[in-house]
Order: structure tokens, then C-alpha cells, then sequence
């Protein structure tokens, strides 16, 4: 079993608890929720996705707090809280998966965050290469990043 992916590797976690997934991506813009659909049998899980890449969109659709993104940014741990928790509601699933960040630049980091009804996590994770390897790079990172909280959940419950 160790040659699966990453994702596989999460969707056999979610599938054997019977839980669900809502994801809401920015910088990573809908390549977490492609690489999920692309596991036959996905929608067990998957309830469905959201990219929020404008702020407006964040608003609007994720109804993230104006307040947040005038005082953190749309690149901050609160906002990607807001965003896992608030596609959690949206598409009513057991987990909110988010992620925001800025994948060139000076500065290149990107924030995941994780909402389930018992508990929140958030990252800030650091991105050293040029931009379309940064994407993939940080898909990789936040599947591994929730597979490392899933791995801490009591699912006896």
C-alpha cells in the first residue's frame, strides 16, 4: 500500500470513518478538489469545492468576515480559518480543508487550515521554488497535512 498517493491515501482514511470533505482553495486554485474528483467513487467523501481566488469571491461566497481581510489580509491564518470552517458549513461535511498563500514573489508561503466540529488546525508552510511548482507543492503538503490530523482523530466517537 505504499505506492498510493497522497490523496488516495486520504480518501481510504475518510471512506473507512464514513466522514466528508468541503475544500475551499485559493493559491492552490482547485488543484486539491482535480486531484480528489480524478479517485473513482470520490463523491463518498467529497461534498464539494470552492475557489475563492478575489477577495470578493472570499466574501461573497465563503462569507468571510470583511473585518478579517481588513485586518490579517486574505493570506493569514485567520482567513484560512474562516475559509475551512465556512465551506465546512456550505457544503455541510465533516471537514473544512482551506488554503491560501502566495506562491511567487519575495515572499512565498502559504497557510492550510483544517475545521472539524471537535477542533481546528492551521500552518503557515514555506514555498522555495518558482510558481507552478509551488501549486503542486503546496497540494502535496496540505494532503499531508491533513492526513497527519486525521491520523490524531478519535474516530470511536
Amino acid at each position: 500500500k505504499t505506492d498510493r498517493t497522497l490523496e488516495k491515501i486520504l480518501f481510504d482514511t475518510l471512506v473507512q470513518n464514513q466522514k466528508t470533505l468541503a475544500v475551499a482553495e485559493s493559491c492552490t486554485g482547485g488543484n486539491i478538489a482535480s486531484k480528489l474528483v480524478s479517485i473513482s467513487g470520490a463523491s463518498k467523501v467529497f461534498n464539494g469545492s470552492t475557489v475563492t481566488y478575489a477577495l470578493e469571491s472570499k466574501k461573497n461566497v465563503l462569507n468571510i468576515q470583511a473585518e478579517t481581510l481588513e485586518k490579517y489580509t486574505a493570506v493569514s491564518k485567520e482567513t484560512a480559518t474562516e475559509m475551512a470552517s465556512n465551506v465546512r458549513t456550505l457544503f455541510k461535511a465533516n471537514y473544512g480543508l482551506s488554503t491560501t498563500g502566495y506562491l511567487e514573489g519575495e515572499e512565498k508561503y502559504f497557510f492550510a487550515a483544517i475545521c472539524s466540529n471537535k477542533k481546528t488546525a492551521v500552518q503557515k508552510f514555506l514555498l522555495p521554488y518558482g510558481r507552478n511548482l509551488n501549486s503542486n507543492l503546496a497540494v502535496s503538503i496540505t494532503f499531508q497535512f491533513f492526513i497527519s490530523f486525521l491520523k490524531e482523530e478519535d474516530f470511536s466517537q
